[in-house]
């Protein structure tokens, strides 16, 4: 069998040089391609991961304050309906008072309680806890 041979032209070298000189250019384009996009990609998931700490915090702090002034309101309505000046409820005795309050809901399943300087329990829902020293007890 016999090999035919290939005639030597400048076009055909031209052409592979031409195609051997722009691989490495087109590598070089699809590496930065793929640096530039997960250097994006780790730069934007850490300001989404900075962004939501932010945004859990500041709900976190107006949680806190939400719930802070729900239960000053509630607190503000026991001392009213326990204060012997308060106008609206002069009719009623101290027992009477206390029975509304019992009858108030705080929050979902909460109630007042009042504990003296002494730290015993003078009013809870709870009867058997009256008159208890707490002091020991932590919070």
């Amino acid at each position: 069998m016999k090999r035919k041979r290939r005639s030597f032209s400048l076009k055909n070298h031209s052409l592979r040089i031409v195609c051997l000189s722009t691989i490495p250019l087109v590598l070089l384009l699809i590496i930065s391609n793929i640096i530039v996009f997960f250097t994006t990609w780790f730069s934007t998931n850490n300001q989404i991961k900075q962004s939501a700490t932010t945004i859990q915090s500041a709900i976190e702090v107006h949680l806190k304050d939400y719930i802070r002034a729900y239960l000053q309101s509630k607190v503000e309505t026991g001392v009213d309906i326990l204060s012997p000046s308060s106008s609206d409820i002069d009719n009623f005795s101290f027992e009477e008072r206390l029975e509304i309050l019992r009858s108030i809901p705080v929050g979902i399943s909460g109630y007042f309680y009042a504990i003296d300087s002494h730290g015993v329990m003078i009013f809870h829902p709870d009867e058997n806890l009256v008159g208890r020293d707490l002091a020991h007890l932590s919070p």
